[in-house]
């Protein structure tokens, strides 16, 4: 068990949530790889993470990452988070519905010299479809 890998992740969900994103983006290695399963969509670095989290933040009114668990080592962890906001903008193939919604979410990470180098985010496109309305 790596406490300081753990701290790392409840840091990640504490600056995500308030849309921090240098504190948050200083927890990143420059490379990173950030892939959300859910949509198919993989980032590579800092930049093309920070651009897909924009549109995440510009579309997600409120959007938040309670952390629910999380275990980590040396090499890697993960997390499982409650993730909630209100859809308010276009996001990807979905409409704005002004509708809110939360939903369950897990995360694999890698780490690299106590920072993030992969992500991959796991959630249910179908429940936050149902939550919003388009499905």
């Amino acid at each position: 068990m790596s406490e300081r890998n753990i701290e790392l992740i409840r840091r990640m969900a504490e600056f995500e949530t308030a849309h921090d994103r240098d504190r948050l983006f200083a927890l990143y290695t420059e490379d990173v790889v950030f892939r959300d399963v859910a949509l198919d969509v993989l980032a590579s670095g800092k930049d093309e993470v920070r651009r897909l989290l924009e549109t995440v933040y510009a579309a997600m009114e409120g959007y938040s990452m309670t952390l629910t668990s999380a275990f980590a080592d040396e090499n890697g962890g993960g997390a499982e988070w409650i993730m909630a906001g209100k859809h308010t903008g276009d996001f990807m193939d979905f409409p704005a519905t002004g509708i809110s919604w939360e939903l369950r979410a897990a995360s694999i990470m890698r780490f690299s010299n106590g920072l993030v180098s992969h992500r991959s985010d796991y959630w249910s496109v179908s429940s936050f479809t149902r939550q919003v309305g388009l499905e």
